[in-house]
């Protein structure tokens, strides 16, 4: 797949490599498999990105931009919430001085801290794999071994339940090449999204 991915790529137009760059960015959220992805995106692609989004039933949002640079966080409400809800990772972000009911109110203090990261005022917030959909025992034990002692490292770095994850992961590689093979078959972003 890679080597065909690259050919069709040389002969694309830069708005088509940038399209299919999102698309790769968001295969698993488009495939349900995740509640959300985040990725940086310019300006000149926001329009593409509020225009897909929306006609795939997903939200998005922009926790931080700088010049050309912005920092997207694509999600499935409805997933994101009960994900984020459950009683340990509701826990764990109240810990982290999160306070409300719903993620739009989890999202000042979340900019607020991505702002405080990216303009190097701050260490990088890890409860951002939360909203991830990271498993919670995977944060933590990234906080804990400081990124090291790790099980395996692939979407995010594995600390526990090895085998469940990786199938996680075998499935979000699925879910990319489902999504690559049906653009390069001429389907939008939009028509891609489960």
């Amino acid at each position: 797949m890679l080597d065909n991915l690259v050919e069709r790529l040389k002969s694309a137009k830069c708005s088509d490599r940038s399209e299919l760059g999102i698309i790769l960015k968001t295969a698993p959220v488009l495939k349900a498999l995740k509640p959300s992805s985040m990725f940086f995106a310019t300006t000149k692609e926001l329009e593409y990105i509020s225009e897909n989004m929306k006609k795939a039933g997903l939200d998005f949002v922009i926790l931080y931009e700088r010049f050309d640079k912005n920092l997207i966080f694509v999600y499935r409400s409805l997933a994101l919430g009960e994900h984020l809800f459950a009683d340990d990772t509701y826990s764990y972000l109240k810990s982290c001085n999160y306070r409300g009911s719903e993620f739009s109110d989890f999202l000042p203090r979340l900019r607020e801290r991505l702002k405080a990261y990216y303009e190097k005022r701050d260490i990088f917030p890890h409860e951002v794999g939360v909203f991830l959909g990271y498993p919670l025992c995977d944060i933590q034990g990234f906080i804990k071994y400081q990124g090291d002692a790790y099980l395996f490292s692939g979407y995010w770095k594995i600390y526990d339940n090895l085998n469940q994850t990786l199938l996680k992961f075998a499935d979000f590689d699925r879910a990319k090449e489902e999504a690559v093979d049906e653009w390069f078959a001429g389907k939008k972003l939009y028509e891609i999204a489960c």
